[in-house]
This record gives C-alpha cells, sequence and structure tokens, in this order.
C-alpha cells in the first residue's frame, strides 16, 4: 500500500500493529452502522501510528456523523473530493481494507492492541524527553519530576483535541447554585476549602503553638479567639521540621487539659490531627527540590488523607533562595501539587517568617499589611489568605495581635489583641487592646488622621493654667476618643516638639 515505513527498526515497529490498524478501517468501511460508533468512543486519530490510516479514520468518522453513505467507491469521491485520496493511497487502499479479516464482532480486540500499542508509544517518548531534560536540568529535581509527570499523564490520557480543562459559559455559571457555606471554615473565607493560606510571623512568635491550637479548635467546632470555626472533624496534617516530640508532648497536653477536652472530644482529636514528627534520617530534611523527598510526603498525605496539610516553616522544605521569584514559586507549586494531587478541595496552610522589629510590627496592620512576609512577593501572589502575626510590645512577649493580611475571597480578619498564658499553653483574647493605640505606637500607616495634633494640645495648656499632666491625658482622650495611654504618647510627642515642657517643680504644663 505504500503506507510501511522503511526505515523503522524492529524495535519501533513493535510499537504499532499494522493488521491492526488495517482489520480496525476495513470494519468501519463495510460495517459502519455497528463499528463507527464504537470506534469513535474508544479510539482517536492519534492511537493510529502510519499517517494515511490517521487521515481515514478521521474521515470515515467525519462521513458517519454526516449521515453519508460509506462504502468503498462513495468513501474515494468523499477523498477526492477533498484532495485527500492520495495522501490515502484510494481507490487501492480502499479495495484492500474492504477484504480485512477482522468483522464487527472481533473488531473490539483490534481496538484494544491499537490503544494499548499508542501507550506504549507515549510512554516511550515521555521517558526519552525525560532522560533529555534530566542531562540539562540535573540541578533542578523538582521542575524535572514535574514535568515527568505532566508527560505521564498526557501518555496515558486518552488523545482528543478537545481540552481536559473545565469550562464553562456564562449561563451555567450563573445558573450554579451554592447551598449553605459548608466550605467556608473560618472568618469571612479566610480559611475556605481548597484556598491557598499563609501564616506569617516572626521566628519564635509562636504560629506553631497558634495553627496547632487553631486545628484543635475547628476540629471540635469550638470559636478560637472569639470567632466561630466550620469544618467539625476535618482531618489535619501537620508537616513540620523543626519541633521535637518533647515540644509536640508538652503542647498538646496543654491544649487538651486547658481546652478541657471531654474524652469523646480528646478521641475525636485524635482521629483527626496527626503531626510529622522527627524520628528517623528522612524526617529530619525534607526538601521538595529532592525527587525521594517529594514521594515520601505525597505518600504520606495518601496514608492520611487530610483536608488541610500545614507546612512549618516554608524554608525548610527547600534548598533555593526565596528572595528568587523562581524558587519561591517552586517550592509553593510543589507544595500545591502534592496537596491538591487526588483531592482538589484540599487546603494547604503555609507557615513562613515575616518582617522583625518595629518596623515589621507596623507592616502587620498597615496599608502594606500584605507585604508583611519576608522574602519574594511570589508567595503574596500565591497565598489566597494571608494571616500576621506580630508581638506588640518587646517587654512583654506575650502580647501579640493577629490580623488579616490578604482575602482574595472575603473581608479582612480584624485586628486581633491576643495574650498568650503561659500557665494554659493557650492563647486568648486580651481585652485591654487598642488597636489605634498600638498604631501609634509601632508607626503605622493608618487611613486615619490625627485626632488630636499639637496645636490642639498647646491651646488647652494655654486655657487652663496650671494643668497637670494627668488631667491634660484625660482632656485628650475624652475629645480624640483614644486611651490615656495614647493621650500620653500625644503629650510626649508635644513636649519632643518643644511646644508644652513639664514644670520641674509644680508639675504643671506650661506652654512654651
Amino acid at each position: 500500500m505504500g503506507i510501511m515505513p522503511q526505515t523503522k527498526t524492529e524495535s519501533v515497529t513493535a510499537l504499532y500493529s499494522v493488521d491492526a490498524e488495517t482489520d480496525v478501517l476495513g470494519c468501519m468501511l463495510m460495517h459502519p452502522s455497528e463499528v463507527i460508533p464504537e470506534a469513535k468512543k474508544t479510539l482517536s486519530k492519534w492511537d493510529f501510528f502510519i499517517p494515511a490510516h490517521q487521515v481515514l479514520f478521521e474521515q470515515l468518522v467525519e462521513m458517519f456523523d454526516s449521515g453519508e453513505a460509506i462504502e468503498p467507491k462513495s468513501v474515494h469521491h468523499w477523498l477526492e473530493d477533498r484532495k485527500l485520496a492520495e495522501d490515502v493511497g484510494s481507490p487501492t487502499v480502499l479495495d484492500e481494507l474492504s477484504v480485512a479479516f477482522a468483522t464487527h464482532l472481533t473488531v473490539g480486540s483490534y481496538m484494544a492492541r491499537i490503544k494499548k500499542k499508542a501507550l506504549a508509544r507515549g510512554l516511550r517518548q515521555a521517558c526519552e524527553e525525560t532522560l533529555r531534560d534530566i542531562e540539562e536540568n540535573a540541578d533542578s529535581v523538582a521542575g524535572v519530576l514535574d514535568r515527568a509527570e505532566g508527560r505521564m499523564r498526557l501518555a496515558t490520557t486518552v488523545p482528543s483535541t478537545q481540552s481536559r480543562l473545565t469550562v464553562r459559559n456564562a449561563d451555567e455559571i450563573c445558573r450554579m447554585h451554592f447551598v449553605g457555606d459548608s466550605d467556608n471554615y473560618f472568618g469571612d473565607r479566610m480559611i475556605a476549602e481548597g484556598q491557598n493560606v499563609t501564616f506569617l510571623g516572626p521566628g519564635g512568635v509562636g504560629k506553631s503553638r497558634m495553627v496547632m491550637q487553631l486545628a484543635i479548635s475547628m476540629i471540635l467546632g469550638r470559636d478560637f479567639l472569639g470567632c466561630p470555626t466550620r469544618g467539625n472533624s476535618k482531618k489535619w496534617l501537620f508537616i513540620q521540621t523543626e519541633n521535637s516530640n518533647r515540644r509536640l508532648n508538652h503542647d498538646i497536653f496543654q491544649f487538651v487539659k486547658s481546652m478541657s477536652l471531654t474524652p469523646d472530644e480528646y478521641q475525636v482529636v485524635g482521629e483527626c490531627l496527626f503531626v510529622h514528627t522527627l524520628e528517623n534520617d528522612d524526617d529530619q530534611m525534607i526538601n521538595l527540590d529532592n525527587g525521594d523527598s517529594v514521594m515520601q510526603v505525597q505518600r504520606l498525605i495518601n496514608q492520611v488523607q487530610p483536608d488541610f496539610v500545614v507546612f512549618d516553616p516554608l524554608n525548610t522544605f527547600t534548598s533555593g533562595d526565596l528572595n528568587s521569584d523562581q524558587d519561591m514559586r517552586a517550592v509553593v507549586s510543589a507544595i500545591t501539587r502534592l496537596v491538591k494531587t487526588g483531592n482538589a478541595k484540599r487546603t494547604p496552610i503555609v507557615l513562613h517568617h515575616s518582617l522583625t522589629g518595629k518596623a515589621g510590627a507596623a507592616k502587620a496592620v498597615g496599608w502594606d499589611k500584605a507585604s508583611f512576609g519576608r522574602n519574594s512577593k511570589a508567595l503574596q501572589a500565591w497565598t489566597r489568605s494571608q494571616f500576621n502575626l506580630a508581638p506588640r510590645d518587646p517587654e512583654q512577649p506575650e502580647l501579640l495581635i493577629l490580623s488579616g493580611g490578604k482575602n482574595n475571597d472575603g473581608k479582612l480578619l480584624p485586628d486581633i489583641g491576643i495574650k498568650f498564658s503561659d500557665s494554659k499553653g493557650l492563647y486568648e483574647i486580651d481585652p485591654t487592646f487598642d488597636g489605634e493605640e498600638f498604631r501609634e505606637s509601632v508607626g503605622a500607616d493608618t487611613r486615619k488622621t490625627n485626632k488630636f495634633p499639637t496645636a490642639k494640645i498647646l491651646e488647652l495648656v494655654k486655657e487652663r493654667p496650671g494643668l497637670k499632666q494627668s488631667d491634660l491625658a484625660i482632656l485628650i482622650a475624652d475629645a480624640a476618643g483614644i486611651s490615656s495611654r495614647a493621650a500620653y504618647d500625644k503629650i510626649k510627642a508635644a513636649i519632643s516638639q518643644k511646644a508644652i515642657e513639664i514644670h520641674s517643680v509644680l508639675k504643671t504644663v506650661v506652654a512654651l
């Protein structure tokens, strides 16, 4: 028929079957109504190795779908009209196909053989491309594995002219109906089903302990820091690389005791909270640039089947430079792939270091709160929701502030003043927290204008000779609607600006 490649080696020839291809096409030609519907469901033109067979398969399907009568002469005319007869070798090839060995009763086995050969070809090509990729990019294992996985998935998927990506038109989307809010786990979608989450704070501020308290609260359906939680009895997996079993034992025992867990609640937590512990060589370093580490993490996730997967802390999961956009994207992409493979509804939660000091605390709540995290802003782009945790007072490390740094799908978490109780091992609401006072103390950017500038303080002092500093603070606090501490800070600022001073003997405020 003039369609057998002459330069193929025997090993390549084993990856296709001329007999299977001709027998299937022959049955489609001679028994169209019985064979073509099944062939359309089972095969695509790309499953055929020989180009002429690809063309003929496609044209037979098109004729059938158009309602044309199919027999050798009509097919030949159809091909001639489309200038494809020479490509196929018609009419000679059509005459040969009309006496093919298979029948419409046995053609299924030949279709299966064509599929098997196509799969073998695809896998071989994927392996060859991966070997070349390894030679050229041996220093980037995560990228090589990612591309290899994509090639293998492509090779084992039925080739099609249609994309596997989901698409809906506007009308279909508008007709969607969502019952309830069961996919919203905390706040206004600060934690939601399948949503990328980051939890940022300086080293040692207590991110790990706080997220574990959040996890236990969510498992039991209890409020967390005054906010309701949802997602009862969902499974959590903490993949962490820093806390010893002694530390974990202490923290969890404290939670059980201080949260007054009942026996039934303790059992639920035991069934839903899983922590990767540091007990053997493989546990000590989990590098998502390393193929074996990736495989072990994937197996762990498959084993536990969690709803939430916490990575703590991010910098220990890569040997790359997290200041590099490329390296940051590589590690968070690896996390997404690991967490969502097999279940796109899983929620990844990444703990990462933030800016430190007074400037860092200011960024936790200011206009630039989305940039609280350290390193590349690729992390900020990856996350849908961001929690910011910062210290409020360098001399009182137990005082903290938790705020929402970003929320793509809802309202930001409001600023929450927190106090860590060392005796309980719990984070609790601090009722004395004054958000405006904190912002002023760290110099955070705010949309609010100065409610009581130095000029007004000077007016008060001039209007009331002999005014004590404590009385002035009360007047400022009442007039501006701020705390007494914030009022004293304004008095100090006015003194530093040499607008007023405190009389050394009488202790009264004097205008300058």
